[in-house]
């Protein structure tokens, strides 16, 4: 792994998506067969520790390096070893100092389409590069890696396959006249020519267990959550005490390419490998690589590898019906895929659905073509809670999947329903007006009124409607306060000169801000501080109207003031409504001048951390830190004496963990 970071954002996908593993012995026969033996034989002699026989001549591979020429004999050596598992491997030569080594095992039902396993057999000292007869044994960089990949070829070679899979074996990702030359080119011939690849999964280097602490890092994108899923479920059968981290769009390694090509990556590397004290040192030899850790790591790339091949995979892609005031019948629309997939009678998908907690009833789709089905909600009143969710069956009923994940039942399918589910609301509105006015406007002095509210649920969408009479509207500071909540400032002196606010409507999706308007200001503005700082705040309470003429000499009065609220449902409801999965919101307002509101969502009790750091990646604020419960949980960040400029913030809980960027302007 070459000494690269860069910070990087999760790209917010459009649809929510989802994958299931369908049990085979098969996987579990290939996992329960990877020999720690074979793969420290294989490590020895690739990293020049043990002698090997090249083309039957003794041979010590005592370096990786791009030239130096015994990086020729690690090729042959990979080479002869995928010959002596059955496959016909080829040079891939790319130029005089790079040459990958590639098998490929065809597919009996989809040979033209193609899973890889792959991992760059190169290496490197650092921080200054070795001469071409110096010793380099990177046994964990990356020997680890390629003998990964040389043992999961080993234990595939006998199986019929329904996928095609290749096993790839990278050059030049490390120093060399081209950062990860071998993988781009492959990548970027096979994009060229069309290949189909459904995903491609690396192996980086995995023997340093930093700390003894069993921390590992997968890398992915927003376009690889199926490969995420499918990871999650075999890591908790074969490493259910190890601790995962996830990197979001980073691509440091021979997945890049892929990525950038917009095929599914998954990258598998050690915690920090960075601070391992053997990374691109000479001390980076067998006898420091943890095989204790490596084997149980590798053991889940092999079982995930092999299951996708093996077509024992369902898949669902769903984008999530939005919460809105509308009662009349909602669409979801659900890509479903898996093996052998009824489309017919009583076993064809369906979507069940309740609301406010009553029976599930179900719905089957009034359209599909190919793996795409749409179901029609029917309409729900104002203060209506609905939930769903999807199930689907093979056409045998052997395998039944819901998503969320978790229910069960055949024959019809997904009766039992999962632990979690999607909702959405039907939001209430009401609009409130006060009953105590005209109140005067007096020099230097505030007015204020206040609407008093006991209604239940929380607010979603505020808007403030008023009319008053004033003859100089730049003396005028008009604000919206929720006591214990919020001061927001409506508008600040604007309109100087011009008379009255007639008609004049605050709302954050106006199309025109009200520093922009001309008195009276008749119609819609955005406010100068936002509403949005109210939403999820209880709707019971006061809310004080407060006009401040800063000046003498004009007089006034307040005629009519109004609120007019969206709001959803009640603490009950909500309590009930937890988190199908983690994720970390983009803070609103953004760019924002003092204040900000981040959200972020965890499925489970969980540790959490959620920090702000500079460019320099100087941590500045702790805005949450410590064991939560789960739920969805909003956050402000005031930016203080922080000076303009873009900040990063970062949450970390449990398993997850993402950042995003927003940009402070002062």
């Amino acid at each position: 792994m070459r000494k690269i970071f860069i910070l990087m954002l999760l790209l917010t996908a459009l649809s929510e998506a989802g994958a299931q593993v369908i049990y085979d012995a098969r996987v579990d026969s290939v996992v329960n067969r990877v020999s720690q033996p074979i793969i420290t034989k294989n490590l020895k002699e690739l990293t020049g520790d043990t002698v090997t026989f090249i083309s039957g001549i003794r041979t010590l591979i005592f370096s990786r390096y791009y030239n130096s020429p015994a990086k020729r004999w690690a090729a042959q050596f990979i080479y002869q070893k995928l010959q002596s598992y059955g496959y016909s491997p080829q040079f891939q030569t790319i130029d005089s100092l790079c040459t990958n080594v590639i098998a490929i095992k065809t597919g009996t039902k989809y040979p033209n389409q193609k899973y890889v396993l792959g991992a760059h057999y190169d290496n490197i000292l650092s921080p200054y590069p070795p001469l071409p007869y110096d010793t380099v044994y990177g046994a964990d960089d990356n020997g680890t890696g390629v003998c990964g990949v040389l043992e999961t070829a080993r234990l595939l070679a006998g199986i019929n396959l329904e996928y095609t899979i290749v096993f790839a074996f990278w050059d030049n990702e490390e120093d060399g006249p081209g950062l990860r030359q071998g993988s781009s080119s492959y990548s970027d011939s096979a994009k060229a020519h069309g290949d189909s690849i459904k995903a491609y999964l690396n192996l980086d280097m995995f023997g340093w267990n930093k700390n003894s602490a069993n921390q590992y890092t997968i890398e992915t994108d927003s376009n690889s959550v199926f490969l995420s899923d499918i990871y999650n479920h075999f890591r908790g059968i074969y490493m259910p005490a190890f601790r995962q981290y996830f990197y979001y769009e980073r691509n440091l390694s021979d997945n890049h390419s892929f990525a950038v090509n917009q095929y599914s990556t998954l990258d598998l590397c050690e915690d920090d490998p960075f601070s391992n004290p053997n990374f691109h040192n000479i001390t980076d030899i067998v006898s420091n690589v943890n095989m204790n850790y490596y084997i149980p790591l590798l053991k889940t790339v092999i079982a995930v590898f092999t299951s996708l091949s093996l077509d024992k995979t369902a898949f669902f892609s769903h984008k999530p019906i939005s919460s809105s005031s509308e009662t009349a019948p909602r669409i979801a629309t659900a890509v479903i895929r898996m093996p052998g997939l009824s489309i017919n009678g009583a076993s064809t998908p369906r979507l069940y659905f309740n609301d406010n907690n009553n029976a599930y009833s179900y719905r089957t789709a009034f359209y599909n073509h190919a793996d795409t089905f749409k179901f029609q909600i029917p309409g729900f009143p104002k203060g209506t809670t609905v939930k769903y969710y999807f199930a689907a069956q093979n056409e045998s009923g052997s395998f039944v999947c819901t998503y969320p994940i978790g229910g069960s039942g055949a024959n019809p399918p997904g009766t039992n329903p999962p632990p979690s589910y999607y909702y959405y609301e039907v939001f209430r509105d009401g609009n409130f007006c006060s009953s105590t006015l005209p109140k005067p406007i007096t020099d230097n002095h505030s007015t204020a009124d206040t609407i008093t509210l006991n209604e239940t649920g929380f607010i979603v969408k505020t808007t403030v409607s008023l009319s008053l009479i004033h003859s100089n509207d730049g003396d005028l500071i008009l604000q919206l306060l929720k006591p214990g909540i919020a001061t927001i400032n409506l508008s600040q002196r604007n309109g100087q000169g011009g008379q009255n606010y007639t008609n004049t409507i605050f709302d954050d999706a106006a199309a025109i801000s009200i520093t922009q308007g001309t008195p009276p200001f008749t119609g819609s503005f955005k406010p100068q501080n936002v509403l949005n700082y109210l939403a999820d705040e209880p709707v019971s309470g006061k809310y004080i109207f407060k006009v401040t003429d800063v000046a003498a000499g004009n007089q006034g009065s307040l005629a009519n003031w109004c609120i007019t609220l969206q709001y959803k449902h009640t603490v009950g409801v909500n309590e009930e409504i937890v988190p199908s999965k983690y994720s970390l919101s983009q803070n609103y307002p953004n760019p924002f001048n003092s204040a900000t509101r981040i959200s972020y969502s965890i499925p489970k009790n969980s540790d959490v951390n959620l920090k702000v750091y500079d460019m320099l990646g100087r941590e500045v604020r702790t805005l949450a830190s410590g064991y939560k419960s789960a739920g969805d949980y909003i956050v402000m960040f005031n930016s203080g004496d922080l000076s303009s400029g873009v900040y990063f913030y970062r949450l970390t809980a449990g398993e997850y963990s993402d950042i995003k960027r927003m940009v402070v302007i002062k």
